[in-house]
């Protein structure tokens, strides 16, 4: 359920907009007018309750390297049959998105990339079609 605070600062109002969803983080944006304040919350609300809200602030402070990271420190030592190929591909896509805040991470970026492991473009970082073109020069 959203509640909406009214502050005064300088003698202009300010709105904000604080929404508490039991098993969900609270989830707070200040507006200068409450109408927007109550658009933002009941667009918000609905997207925390049908699982699509994601904090756009956290995904903004971490890089994909940083994920690839802990997931090599906290995931990989427990799968000693699979760390060395899970490291390696973990690798190829660190370099590729390494760079990118993950709320940039997207969906579509991602399938390219997958369709360019698919075709057989790409092989432990190298570019197989560069170097096809390489070998008959």
């Amino acid at each position: 359920m959203a509640s909406f605070h009214k502050r005064e600062k300088n003698g202009k109002p300010s709105y904000t907009a604080k929404i508490r969803i039991k098993g969900h983080k609270p989830v707070f944006k200040t507006f200068d007018r409450l109408t927007d304040a109550r658009d933002w919350a009941a667009k918000t609300e609905t997207e925390i309750k049908e699982g699509l809200y994601k904090n756009i602030i956290e995904a903004q402070r971490h890089t994909f390297t940083e994920l690839v990271e802990r997931f090599k420190r906290d995931v990989v030592p427990r799968k000693p049959k699979v760390g060395k190929e899970y490291a390696r591909q973990l690798e190829w896509w660190r370099t590729h998105l390494g760079d990118l805040t993950l709320n940039n991470v997207s969906s579509a970026r991602i399938s390219e990339l997958r369709d360019q492991l698919a075709n057989g473009t790409v092989k432990w970082g190298i570019n197989l079609k560069e170097k096809e073109t390489d070998k008959r020069s």
